[in-house]
């Protein structure tokens, strides 16, 4: 054992202590309530190395011990997605950081560093034992928002005032409210319409549809009279739903098609009433008593049921008891909704990798300036010859890196998305496919039947979460598949990751859980106390996809077919079919949802409900286009709510096989991700001008809306709430881009590779979850690995940062940052993450507030000097609680006054730094942004 090092135990009170009798101590750091450490980076930046994962500090100690150049060691010991890794420096320059339970190690002889200490002497404030009024002063400014986007609809902001607990500030739902705007439901096209049927589920496929006393009982029926009744003339069609469950599927095509002056729509009669149109079954049977695993549960035996046919048999993926989803048994308990609730640790595993695919034909883009090659590349057909000529010089920098990322400094990227339908990005998913029992011990061995069982497991660095089948156990290991939820294969190391394991009948223990025994078609379930399940509402999922329009080919669409006031429930969850990596954002996705578009022009979808769809609630998959998305409800979604995905022939963007012209407005995303921990409430990839506006986001684990790319911009992101998101993940914000990847496109008969700037503004962000009381995000927006091309101003940011990494073009202008005084880890820091390649950029005019006591404004910067063509000036910082706050510039420069920043970044010129600043004048300037006045 090496006797070499100091040793220092990072916890709450910080001090340097011995850890045993071979241990050297050398230093105290009584005053500093952190510890020496190296944070996470690249294998050989600042001289840092990454030794790798190991289960305990002393085998880090004796990695650097063993290590000729190592001089100290930083080991993880609980620091989320980082626990357990073991880093070494090569140098002397470190300095204290903000950080904890750590364990850290430095050789005698070697000093910590003088870069000064950015921490306030003294104890750490006491937690607050209710909402501060800075707190409570934005969540009803949220309030005021949503009420003006949601239209004012009582019912709909009652999630809002769940999900920001308004009760804890002592308002309610009516202080919002609006005499003077009322909520209405647009009907408009059903009075144009020439031709009316109505269908009701009590109807009769044998009657005409025609009058209300006379309708149809299917939805099929009624399509296939519309294509009877219009025949080739071109009038309009209105199908109305009577009130009631459909539990059917739909399919419309261009035959089903209207015209700009004649849609075609199909609409709930009565808004006051349920219009559900279900991808399940409803199942009535004789439930029994039976004993099992300790407990009574209830049995029904579904062979026999006259509402499920044999072809649904197979599974039970969903159930559904009076409205509610119940969970499949599982081990540990826990409910999905409730961050990070009823996980064991696993064990650990072998993820093999896979080949990466590669071409043996040559390059067959050329792009040129000025007669000299800039890149080359390979596209989609191989058999053509693409010669691309560039002029302006700042196109031809983004050229450059064609090949490659668009502007990202971290490595070129080996995958290529290949066909539809299909992991595109294979190479980069996950293969692990074997995996320690862990802390399930000898639990799965007596699984009578263990290939039934499903692990959910959280990936390893905290970015989203894998699901597995099982497919056998032996020798401590379950055998698996699965995997390919998220991207990233390089993390998907398992060591000790938060899983759990569903569909066991031994599991079978919990109030509304359930087990559907394929071989005996048999369901059992634990109803809870008051729940007499022969008088229940009881459904189980079937289809994936319930409502599909889709074209005929790449040039005939479904077109001017709009839906109204309908709700789509009890869809199948997809997380166990194919998913793909579109673009070059770290995640995959399925191509599917319950409502399901692709060709497709003209879609109109508004007043609409997405109630605990299975899946992705809403899907645009390539050619959809001028689609309008207004005023739904998307409630409790399995994976995302609104996924927007179009498809490319490798770099080539020219074909429209993308998403483009989106209006995405006024529309309440409530909990998303009861299954899929990668997923939002928009997720948008190779598209085209998609506008969201004026929409509420409250709840899930991951970004509120990801951009998985810029592809051709143009995009608007304006006026919406966001709140409550990145949850139960890390290194995410409400909103999070990325933009790894280059294409060329067309736009106006030109080839192009700038995408049209993307546009983020006067939006409010609260980076807080109320119910659950997680903040694992530093930042409101977060502008990853290569994002280009934004242009962000008038945000107001509570409780988070804005950081911008590697890319070209983005400025960030006039936005409002407040950090409350509750505020924790780098949420404190109210500015933002910069790192040098950052070109062609500006950080100017913003608004810092912070009243932390104990706080800083932090720059976490690579170099403490900007890029000449990044500009950072006429910003304004205010401390309200203190006269200064010093200025913590990360990558080893220290901590420092507002006058010593200014002179070592050569920035801030003309900004100011003032404690002069009230509450109500913060609110003021963030309405003033909002457009609230």
């Amino acid at each position: 054992m090496m006797k070499l090092f100091l040793i220092v135990l990072c916890v709450a009170s910080s001090s340097a202590s011995r850890l045993g009798d071979d241990w050297h101590t050398q230093m105290n750091y009584e005053t500093i309530d952190s510890c020496v450490s190296c944070p996470k980076c690249n294998s050989t930046q600042n001289g840092v190395f990454y030794l790798g994962t190991v289960p305990k500090w002393q085998d880090c100690l004796y990695l650097c011990g063993n290590s000729s150049t190592c001089i100290s060691f930083d080991y993880h010991m609980s620091d989320g997605p980082w626990t357990g890794m073991c880093y070494s420096r090569t140098t002397d320059n470190y300095q204290p950081q903000k950080r904890a339970t750590r364990v850290v190690g430095i050789k005698p002889g070697h000093s910590p560093g003088t870069a000064p200490s950015c921490v306030i002497p003294g104890p750490p404030p006491p937690p607050p034992s209710k909402p501060n009024e800075i707190d409570c002063a934005f969540r009803k400014l949220g309030m005021q928002v949503a009420a003006r986007n949601l239209l004012n609809d009582e019912s709909r902001l009652a999630y809002v005032a769940k999900g920001l607990s308004l009760t804890e500030c002592n308002s309610s739902v009516k202080e919002f409210i609006s005499e003077n705007t009322k909520h209405h439901r647009d009907t408009a096209l059903s009075s144009e319409s020439s031709i009316h049927l109505h269908v009701s589920p009590i109807g009769s496929d044998a009657n005409d549809g025609v009058l209300r006393e006379t309708p149809l009982k299917t939805l099929n029926a009624a399509k296939q009279m519309v294509r009877r009744l219009r025949g080739d003339k071109e009038i309009s069609a209105t199908v109305h739903l009577a009130p009631g469950t459909y539990y059917e599927t739909l399919l419309l095509g261009p035959q089903d098609s209207g015209t700009p002056t004649s849609p075609n729509s199909w609409i709930a009669d009565d808004p006051t009433k349920s219009t559900v149109i279900s991808g399940g079954f409803p199942i009535s049977c004789k439930w029994e008593s039976v004993s099992i695993n300790g407990i009574t549960a209830k049995t029904c035996d579904l062979s026999g049921n006259a509402n499920v046919t044999n072809s649904q048999l197979g599974h039970v993926s969903s159930l559904f008891v009076n409205g509610q989803r119940w969970k499949r048994a599982r081990y540990p308990n826990g409910d999905p909704m409730v961050p990070r609730d009823g996980y064991a640790s696993a064990g650990q595993g072998t993820c093999p990798g896979k080949a990466n695919p590669t071409f043996s034909t040559p390059p067959n883009v050329n792009v040129t300036n000025g007669g000299v090659l800039l890149s080359q590349g390979w596209v989609k057909p191989i058999s053509d010859t693409f010669n691309i000529k560039v002029t302006d010089t700042n196109v031809a920098k983004d050229a450059g890196a064609f090949q490659n990322f668009r502007a990202f400094t971290g490595g070129s990227n080996s995958c290529y998305n290949t066909s539809v339908n299909l992991p595109y990005w294979d190479s980069c998913t996950c293969t692990c496919n074997q995996m320690t029992s862990g802390a399930l011990g000898s639990r799965p061995a007596s699984y009578k039947n263990v290939s039934t069982g499903i692990i959910h497991m959280f990936h390893s660095d905290g970015w989203g979460n894998w699901m597995f089948q099982v497919d056998s156990f032996a020798n401590s290991s379950f055998f698996m598949r699965g995997g390919q939820q998220t991207g990233q294969s390089g993390s998907c190391a398992i060591h000790s990751n938060d899983m759990f394991i569903e569909n066991i009948l031994e599991e079978l223990d919990g109030d509304t859980e359930y087990y559907y025994d394929e071989n005996t078609a048999t369901l059992y379930v634990v109803p809870p106390e008051g729940v007499d399940m022969n008088n229940a509402d009881v459904v189980v999922s079937g289809h994936s996809r319930v409502v599909q329009l889709r074209g005929s080919d790449d040039n005939t669409f479904a077109k001017h077919i709009s839906f109204q006031g309908i709700t789509f429930a009890h869809s199948d969850p997809t997380f166990l079919s194919d998913y793909e990596m579109p673009s070059g954002g770290d995640w995959t996705i399925h191509r599917g949802g319950a409502v399901f578009l692709d060709g497709t022009e003209n879609i109109t979808i508004t007043n609409c409900t997405f109630d605990k769809t299975g899946g992705n609630s809403l899907f645009l998959s390539q050619h959809a286009w001028y689609t309008k998305i207004h005023a739904n409800n998307f409630l409790f979604a399995g994976d995302s709510a609104i996924a927007l995905v179009g498809s490319t022939d490798l770099m080539n963007g020219t074909r429209p096989t993308y998403v483009a012209h989106t209006e995405i407005s006024n529309n309440l995303f409530y909990e998303v991700g009861y299954y899929g921990k990668q997923t939002s409430a928009i997720f948008k990839s190779i598209c085209y001008k998609v506008t969201i506006v004026n929409n509420v986001g409250l709840g899930g684990p991951r970004a509120g809306i990801n951009f998985n790319d810029a592809f051709m911009g143009g995009d608007i992101l304006e006026g919406n709430l966001l709140a409550g998101y990145v949850r139960e993940t890390a290194d995410h914000a409400s909103f999070n881009s990325w933009d790894r990847q280059a294409w060329f496109f067309k736009i106006n008969n030109e080839y192009k590779f700038q995408p049209e700037v993307l546009q983020i503004t006067r939006n409010l962000i609260l980076n807080k979850d109320y119910n659950y009381g997680t903040a694992n995000s530093d930042w409101t927006i977060d502008h990853d690995d290569s994002s280009s091309y934004y242009y962000d101003s008038y945000n107001v940011n509570i409780y988070g940062s804005h950081k911008w990494r590697d890319g070209v073009n983005k400025s960030y202008v006039s936005n409002l940052y407040v950090t409350p005084p509750d505020a924790v880890g780098s949420q404190q820091w109210g500015v933002g993450w910069y790192t040098p390649n950052t070109a062609r950029s500006t950080f100017l005019g913003n608004t810092m507030v912070n009243w932390g006591d104990r706080t800083q404004f932090g720059y976490s910067w690579s170099v403490p000097t900007p890029t000449a063509d990044f500009q950072v000036d006429n910003n304004r910082y205010f401390t309200p609680n203190q006269t200064s706050l010093p200025f913590n510039v990360g990558g080893g420069h220290g901590c420092h006054s507002f006058a010593a920043w200014q002179a070592m970044c050569k920035c801030d010129e003309h900004s100011t730094i003032s404690a002069d600043m009230t509450l109500s004048q913060t609110l003021t300037i963030a309405k003033q942004y909002l457009q609230m006045q």
